[in-house]
């Protein structure tokens, strides 16, 4: 399978939606979209990227807020 159509690699909970064939949407796990591409320009490699980030920045976030 090539690159450009396996599957992203993404954090727990995150989930990619497809419900319209143009677009793609990446979810966060308690159901905000996070980001939307044209289906064109959405490799699996920068949808991984942006999603990994986006954990990484609200963990932050979360962990700062908790002390």
């Amino acid at each position: 399978m090539s690159e450009e159509r396996r599957e992203p690699y993404l954090p727990p909970g995150y989930r990619v939606i497809l419900s319209d064939p143009e677009v793609v949407q990446l979810v966060a796990p308690w159901g905000d979209v996070i980001f939307t591409w044209s289906r064109w320009g959405a490799a699996p490699r920068k949808v991984e990227s942006l999603a990994w980030d986006h954990h990484r920045r609200t963990r932050k976030s979360a962990m700062g807020k908790e002390r």
